[in-house]
């Protein structure tokens, strides 16, 4: 089972300081790294992606 606890879910975020705002949604699936995908929505364009839960707590929350 994936723990939630560490997943900003509802936070916007941006992809690096100039990025693309997302906001962080859910646990997807866990990688066999012990990474977690973790379901995102791109605010510009309403695309759906998955995106590493390391590289997402990296991300500066969007202002």
């Amino acid at each position: 089972m994936i723990n939630q606890q560490n997943i900003p879910t509802g936070e916007v975020r941006t992809f690096g300081t100039f990025g693309v705002p997302y906001l962080v949604g859910k646990a997807e699936q866990e990688l066999p790294n012990g990474d977690i995908l973790v379901g995102i929505e791109l605010l510009e364009s309403g695309e759906h992606e998955q995106y590493p839960l390391s590289h997402l707590l990296q991300d500066p929350k969007a202002n």
